[in-house]
């Protein structure tokens, strides 16, 4: 097990794992439109309707005050206000808190000998 592991990048060429790759994203490109093309017309005219647009703003909405998570608060700082720096930094936050989380989680439900 050890040599496999310590040879496998070796053995697999640039070529192979772009082949895979292409292979994937193909398949998943041709699921997604799919089940794009899948939506009834009539969900597109209701939405119209109802005064959507292909570009719903993301304060829009009745639910804006119980999803205003750090996602949206990331996003919003870089779209609205433009501030790369602002943006990256609760970006990285959220990733530390969020390995954290996962860690701590691993270790109440991690069986103890």
């Amino acid at each position: 097990m050890y040599q496999t592991t310590i040879l496998l990048p070796y053995f697999l060429s640039w070529i192979a794992v772009s082949y895979l790759f292409y292979g994937f994203l193909s398949v998943d490109c041709i699921v997604y439109l799919s089940s794009i093309t899948g939506i009834d017309p009539d969900y597109y005219e209701a939405a119209a309707l109802d005064g959507a647009s292909k570009w719903v703003p993301l304060n829009a909405g009745a639910l804006f005050d119980v999803t205003n998570v750090i996602e949206t608060y990331v996003y919003r700082a870089l779209i609205n206000s433009g501030d790369i720096g602002m943006s990256s930094a609760a970006s990285t936050f959220q990733a530390f808190v969020g390995f954290a989380l996962v860690n701590i989680g691993k270790k109440c439900v991690a069986p103890r000998n």
